[in-house]
């Protein structure tokens, strides 16, 4: 069986060791690539779009050290999805209440399968963000 791979735009450390453990936790089939900016996601993401089985795009992210130039945000992302064909489900993983919605209706608009996690509590990831993926992914 071929990999499938999860997308995924996130900077925050502790988000990403939650990400690492949920993908991994759905079978040895799925992958994750994951981006800490939103330049070199809109740069890379489309040549994984073969073998993506989900999209999932936090808003705000900060630089972090060594990186050269800003680091964009999940808009710019959205904004980049909005122009391609859809190829699976999108979440949406970011407390930035406008901002979600704004990513979600942009999405939604250029017939994307959109869905919105709100990062609440410690376990957000491991519970609500992972039974939506199993859903979508129909595990």
């Amino acid at each position: 069986m071929s990999k499938r791979t999860i997308l995924i735009l996130e900077d925050d450390e502790g988000r990403i060791e939650g990400f690492k453990k949920a993908v991994a936790g759905l079978g040895p089939e799925y992958s994750l690539r994951l981006w800490h900016d939103a330049p070199t996601m809109i740069a890379e993401c489309a040549d994984c779009f073969g073998e993506a089985c989900l999209i999932s795009l936090d808003y705000q992210l900060l630089r972090r050290p060594g990186a050269i130039g800003p680091p964009g945000n999940g808009s710019d992302v959205a904004e980049f999805l909005c122009n391609q064909k859809p190829v699976c489900p999108t979440i949406i993983h970011t407390s930035a209440y406008d901002r979600r919605w704004a990513m979600y209706n942009a999405l939604r608009f250029a017939k994307w399968d959109v869905h919105v996690i709100a990062p609440l509590g410690p376990y957000w990831i491991r519970d609500s963000w992972t039974a939506l993926v199993r859903v979508l992914l129909a595990l």
